[in-house]
């Protein structure tokens, strides 16, 4: 069956919703990631696949799109480290999964991509896992890699604080937890095994002195109670 083509005016949010159903058929599980001023400029849907790895997706409207300047930083950062973005206008383009990244054909200025300073401000951690992550933080930067944090919310939970990605190393998903006392939500254990299952480990941090640990295998199912 044709995949679903969408009129003009169609909401971003239909069209995301048809596109993960039509993705999910297909064996992968997307997780949905939301803007908030602290998070600021990541794709729409983190989408992973046993089969064929993961990829970072934005939706856009076929008749009516821009990117937000957050955006433009944050796509161009990660491209740097080799992290593709795709711009996916529905259902129909679910082909270009397996092509060549290509939120850059969707530019339309051809002076290039200025980058702005004005990175989101994080939102500080409190106790001893803001301090761990803040470290953890200053450590992957200064060995080149590029680290996004990711804030929960009402729309988004279950989502690992890090995403920390290297033009050698590829993504890596980070939970940073305090050794003498730490928990996972109710969110983070449904959402964990699901990644996990689907090609996508999970690394688990309790001291800046463990970062090697994300080029070797993945550890948060041994910190399960």
């Amino acid at each position: 069956m044709e995949p679903l083509r969408f009129a003009k005016g169609t909401l971003e949010s239909k069209i995301q919703k048809a596109l993960t159903e039509h993705m999910f058929m297909r064996e992968w599980y997307c997780k949905v990631l939301t803007s908030n001023k602290h998070q600021k400029g990541l794709p729409d849907l983190f989408c992973t696949c046993q089969s064929f790895g993961s990829r970072w997706i934005e939706v856009k409207r076929s008749d009516k799109f821009s990117f937000t300047q957050n955006q433009l930083d944050v796509f161009t950062r990660l491209s740097s480290k080799n992290i593709g973005v795709y711009v996916l206008n529905g259902p129909h383009d679910y082909d270009k999964l397996f092509g060549q990244a290509n939120w850059h054909s969707f530019l339309f200025n051809s002076r290039g991509i200025t980058l702005s300073d004005k990175l989101p401000t994080p939102r500080p951690k409190q106790g001893p896992e803001g301090v761990i992550q803040n470290e953890i933080i200053k450590e992957l930067t200064k060995r080149d890699w590029y680290v996004v944090e990711t804030h929960a919310s009402e729309f988004q939970s279950g989502v690992p604080d890090l995403y920390a990605c290297h033009k050698n190393y590829g993504g890596k998903w980070i939970e940073v937890k305090n050794p003498k006392l730490y928990s996972f939500t109710p969110a983070q254990v449904k959402t964990f095994p699901l990644l996990s299952a689907n090609g996508t480990p999970i690394f688990i941090l309790t001291d800046v002195s463990e970062v090697d640990k994300i080029l070797g295998p993945e550890n948060w199912f041994w910190f399960l109670k």
